[in-house]
């Protein structure tokens, strides 16, 4: 493979982690959430999904826990 493919398709992974970062960051309130999901949400297979995650060395779940912590005593009432 060529350098430039390389980097090109490399620049297009690490977008594609920032959209689905995104998704997880913006969703996370919904308990129910699953990699399925944000996958629907961007057009992508769960299975992408989690390894483009994989990448960062965190799983899906390890980067919601992260996020649902922030969320405010009035969001997570909202939710139940």
């Amino acid at each position: 493979m060529k350098a430039a493919t390389r980097c090109d398709k490399s620049g297009r992974q690490i977008a594609r982690r920032a959209d689905v970062l995104r998704a997880v960051e913006s969703h996370s309130a919904d308990l129910t959430l699953r990699a399925a999901a944000v996958a629907a949400v961007l057009g992508a297979t769960p299975r992408h999904v989690h390894l483009l995650l994989k990448q960062t060395g965190k799983s899906f779940t390890h980067h919601l826990l992260a996020i649902r912590p922030y969320l405010s005593r009035d969001q997570t009432r909202a939710i139940c």
